[in-house]
């Protein structure tokens, strides 16, 4: 038997028994000093809190990222993580103040006891299009005199020429004497900048996690509770199951698990991207009033700021080409820029089972009903108890029987189940790109369905669908998977960011980064911890002539 998501069965018991350990998370950033509109590369460390040093945890597989500042949360986002270590991209908005911000990261098994802003990385943010500034940010002739100076390398030697041409391959040259996890920073030196962060920090003793947390070995746990009239009823009705689904991949469909009164709970398999979240409930009559509402999972913290930022005249050379540099960043397609690493995604159907239907292959039919009925054999319509219209898909009975056509199939529209089939059997033809046919059994939870099928429209995000009234559709900010940027803009700031850089003991790592058309000053920075948990902090610096 084929399967989508196998939830509740098979994994839930082993699931339950498994005691979620504590978990510190610590971040790294592409440099200390942004503006606003700019992007923050981070790369995060998921430490096991209840270990001795520095040991990463392989438990979680999602962090949350919040960008802190004393008036609360300025941005948010999910961060993909995979035994222990993850990265990604923080977009700054445009109207935060300028002033100083914490960005702190944590997991959903946050320990007793652990300060979810002990690993947090401190940055300054300048606004250079409004004149906004936290109530700290101080006025001053002249920049005061640095009474810190720049750690010495520790860890990893890197090798590299002081003098470099401009717009060419710049070789950079990596060696620790321990194996290392890392992240690799260049970046332009100038007015702004800021000091660097103290390194990994030591995990906080925790003994164990709140009541009721739950291990995410699998991915993100997300939670949801029902609103309405009609949610007490809803509740109670076994028939009722709530479901989340996400548009542009079969597989993205879970059901949800009862945990407190009105409350559900969703083990996804990891949703990436921003993406629409379709929330409804199975079983539910048209006429109830009811919805399903997934529930903030961020702690929303707040941050006290005793480090002021200094504004002067010295800065405004700096933040004028930082602003050219960032609206030219910002007005390039990132996708171009940035290489999406490898990130674990949830089960998918199996494509090599299916049948396929383009449809710019086929004359113009008046409704997706019609098509069915004049071209398509492996499906048929039929009315379920004599009431609404269901579509039934003709799957593979195998050695032992000829095929049939089952009464319990299930239909998707760009991957969101489709619950009345009224609607999408209306739908026109001309809006759709391909249909694809799974004729096999698959299990989704607790329900089984007789075969899949997916109709795909041409924009692939279901924005021509007509869903029930107790369907909601939320804009749903999903996991950032980790990405390098291996190269940045003639103007950007970055020239090189990799979050997750691996060092072998002895062996020399080789990076190539791209100068910019300009002369400057650059510097490369590496920072993260041995395989043993000691920290590692290296930088080094060069000039374009």
């Amino acid at each position: 038997m084929k399967k989508i998501l196998l939830i509740g069965t098979l994994l839930w018991p082993l699931l339950c028994g498994a005691q979620p350990v504590p978990e510190q998370v610590w971040i790294s950033t592409d440099r200390a000093t942004y503006v606003a509109g700019d992007c923050i590369w981070v790369s995060a460390f998921c430490f096991d809190a209840t270990a001795s040093g520095r040991k990463l945890s392989a438990q979680s597989k999602v962090a949350y990222v919040e960008l802190l500042s004393t008036d609360g949360t300025a941005a948010t986002m999910r961060l993909s993580l995979l035994g222990g270590r993850g990265g990604g991209v923080m977009a700054i908005p445009g109207n935060v103040p300028t002033g100083t911000y914490l960005l702190a990261a944590y997991t959903s098994c946050l320990g007793e006891g652990v300060d979810p802003l002990a690993g947090a990385r401190r940055i300054s943010i300048y606004n250079t299009n409004a004149n906004v500034r936290q109530k700290t940010v101080q006025i001053a002739e002249h920049l005061p005199q640095a009474e810190e100076e720049r750690p010495l390398g520790r860890g990893v030697q890197i090798a590299l020429q002081r003098t470099a041409g401009q717009q060419e391959s710049f070789p950079v040259t990596l060696q620790c004497a321990s194996d290392a996890t890392v992240s690799v920073s260049v970046y332009k030196i100038d007015a702004l900048e800021g000091m660097p962060s103290a390194g990994p920090v030591a995990p906080q003793p925790a003994a164990k996690c709140p009541a009721g947390t739950l291990s995410t070995l699998e991915g993100e746990i997300l939670t949801g509770h029902l609103e309405g009239r009609d949610a007490a009823r809803t509740w109670e009705d076994p028939l009722c199951l709530p479901l989340i689904s996400a548009p542009g991949n079969t597989a993205d469909i879970y059901l949800g698990e009862k945990t407190s009164y009105g409350s559900y709970r969703f083990r996804t398999g990891n949703i990436f991207g921003r993406r629409d979240l379709v929330c409804e409930v199975l079983g539910l009559p048209e006429t109830a009033e009811c919805s399903l509402v997934i529930d903030d999972p961020f702690l929303h913290l707040s941050a006290q700021s005793d480090e002021p930022l200094v504004l002067c005249e010295d800065l405004r050379a700096a933040l004028q080409a930082r602003r050219k540099a960032m609206i030219h960043f910002r007005a390039q397609d990132i996708d171009t820029l940035v290489t999406p690493m490898p990130a674990r995604t949830a089960l998918r159907l199996d494509e090599k089972m299916r049948i396929g239907y383009h449809l710019a292959d086929y004359t113009k039919m008046s409704s997706v009903q019609e098509m069915i009925v004049e071209f398509i054999p492996e499906l048929r319509v039929r009315r379920d108890n004599g009431k609404h219209k269901q579509v039934q898909v003709r799957i593979d009975g195998g050695p032992q029987r000829p095929p049939l056509f089952a009464r319990g199939s299930m239909t998707l529209l760009d991957g969101v189940p489709m619950t009345y089939h009224e609607n999408l059997l209306a739908f026109d033809p001309d809006l759709l790109s391909d249909i694809l046919i799974y004729p096999h059994t698959y299990n989704v939870g607790t329900r089984t369905y007789d075969g899949v099928v997916n109709f795909i429209t041409a924009k692939g995000n279901i924005s021509t669908a007509l869903f029930p009234q107790q369907v909601r559709i939320f804009d749903f900010d999903g996991i950032c998977p980790p990405v390098i940027l291996p190269k940045g803009t003639p103007d950007c700031q970055t020239l090189y960011w990799h979050p997750l850089t691996e060092l072998e003991a002895g062996k020399s790592h080789r990076i190539e980064v791209q100068t910019p058309a300009y002369k400057g000053r650059f510097r490369v920075v590496v920072e993260g911890l041995t395989k043993d948990g000691t920290p590692l902090y290296t930088e080094a610096s060069f000039e374009t002539l």
